[in-house]
């Protein structure tokens, strides 16, 4: 079936990228990537969230499918109230994947807020309404997860932590609306390491204050 291969490195950029790169080696002409999504608002009325509330909370979904991919509980706490304090005019949303893992986990989770999300959705948004959600906030925060790139599809503003690894600029989102941050895993630790809470609460003041110039 096939009549023609063409040959593209992996790593170098984004994976969507990549494609387009192969496409434009195939003959295709090369234009820079786009993403054009239209979100229903009856995804977002769902998920128990008005238009006029469109913008007015901020969004994080710190879970991963490993623990190495993420951020110590008690450092998301320490970014949340910062920002809380930073932002007293945002609420605030928190999101997992409806596995028992995550469940658990933000179980435990917000029991250590010293108040109560705006929203908690544990495991109970489709993967539309979870779009919209993002979509509407005025900032999203997550590791590398599928958030992450439902973030990107709908081009939201966003801080992200990653690990260090090989594949890395395959993943990571680039332009203005984002601020990666690249932790490690150091030997015998739980969770990713090497990033300080003040460090996420520069990029989010930095991309917030970009949003609005």
């Amino acid at each position: 079936m096939f009549t023609a291969h063409v040959s593209h490195p992996f790593t170098e950029e984004p994976v969507y990228v990549q494609r387009c790169r192969c496409l434009e080696k195939a003959g295709f002409p090369f234009t820079e990537p786009e993403f054009h999504v239209e979100i229903n608002p009856e995804h977002l009325r769902a998920a128990d969230i008005g238009s006029a509330d469109k913008g007015t909370y901020f969004h994080i979904s710190p879970f991963t499918t490993a623990d190495s991919k993420e951020l110590p509980p008690e450092q998301l706490v320490e970014f949340i109230v910062a920002m809380a304090k930073l932002f007293p005019e945002k609420r605030w949303v928190i999101s997992c994947a409806p596995t028992k893992r995550e469940l658990v986990k933000l179980e435990k989770f917000l029991p250590l807020l010293p108040f109560k999300p705006w929203r908690a959705f544990p495991g109970n948004l489709n993967l539309t309404q979870l779009a919209a959600v993002i979509r509407h906030a005025a900032l999203h925060c997550s590791a590398d997860s599928g958030p992450l790139h439902l973030a990107v599809m709908t081009d939201m503003p966003t801080v992200a932590w990653f690990r260090s690894h090989p594949s890395l600029r395959e993943w990571m989102p680039t332009g203005e609306k984002y601020r990666v941050l690249i932790g490690a895993n150091e030997p015998g630790a739980m969770h990713l390491g090497n990033i300080a809470a003040a460090d996420l609460v520069s990029a989010a003041q930095s991309i917030l204050k970009s949003a609005r110039t």
